[in-house]
């Protein structure tokens, strides 16, 4: 507080008055607020600062609200990004398959797509074939401990 005191004087010095008087009006307006504010909160805070029970209540119920504040804001952000990319992505992959398109023409993506079907069919296929061996296989194995039989101890 010394250091705004010792060096106020000095601001009509160095600022020019264009900056000087607005700051000035600007501050002893904020003052002059401040003080009121003051004069008209003392009687309402003093039974506050009296009972440090309703205080410390106060104090973290301003606290809650002001997390909860923060933690909204917080969601509301990583929500705004989240939007955002899926948005992005969306729309690269439209302008994606237009210029896919628009260079292969209709016959060159008809074939392009039928190629691809050909080649998942056969992979679900070959993934259908070995999910049905492995049943196979448990069913003979099961069969061969005695399922349903005597069960074997691994103990």
């Amino acid at each position: 507080m010394d250091f705004i005191q010792t060096y106020a004087p000095y601001l009509s010095t160095y600022l020019p008055p264009s900056v000087f008087a607005p700051t000035i009006k600007m501050i002893t307006t904020t003052f002059g607020v401040l003080k009121t504010l003051q004069a008209h909160l003392a009687p309402l805070l003093a039974p506050i600062s009296t009972q440090p029970d309703i205080a410390s209540a106060i104090l973290l119920l301003i606290l809650l609200l002001s997390s909860l504040k923060i933690l909204n804001m917080a969601y509301r952000a990583v929500m705004f990004w989240l939007w955002l990319a899926v948005q992005l992505t969306l729309l690269g992959g439209i302008l994606l398959i237009g210029t896919w398109a628009w260079k292969k023409g209709a016959e060159g993506v008809v074939s392009d797509v039928q190629e691809l079907v050909r080649f998942w069919w056969g992979q679900y296929e070959m993934f259908s074939g070995e999910v049905e061996g492995w049943k196979g296989q448990a069913e003979r194995e099961a069969y061969q401990n005695g399922y349903g039989g005597q069960q074997r101890k691994w103990y």
